[in-house]
């Protein structure tokens, strides 16, 4: 799992060193940064990739375009009783216009909370 980078800094305290994480966000992790991203961090496309809306399009895009077997997941967010029913991204914004458009043209695999899980937060 690769997402947002929170910037971090380097103090001295009492001669010690340290690195402190700060509330600025370094790297929002969505759109064509998405494929970026895991570039940067792994150094090759993943053979399997999820994203839930239209910011996570790119990179199902880059792991579909491999000349090897990948598998893309789109996790459709449609059970507001048991877990959360939305078709824009409550943080960043994004819809599941595109990604649920592609998925179908591509017959990428789309997961729909309501109907594809029997239990989402299992009871301890």
């Amino acid at each position: 799992m690769i997402g947002s980078v929170g910037e971090t800094e380097f103090r001295l305290r009492d001669e010690r060193a340290e690195l402190v994480k700060t509330a600025k966000i370094e790297i929002i992790n969505d759109g064509p940064q998405k494929p970026r991203s895991i570039h940067q961090h792994i150094g090759q496309r993943p053979i399997v990739a999820a994203g839930n809306t239209d910011g996570g399009l790119a990179m199902l895009q880059w792991a579909a375009a491999s000349p090897y077997r990948t598998l893309q997941l789109v996790v459709h967010h449609t059970d507001g009783d048991r877990e959360y029913a939305y078709d824009r991204d409550p943080i960043l914004g994004s819809g599941t216009g595109q990604i649920l458009a592609t998925a179908a043209e591509h017959k990428w695999t789309v997961i729909d909370m309501a109907a594809d899980w029997a239990t989402i937060h299992p009871d301890d």
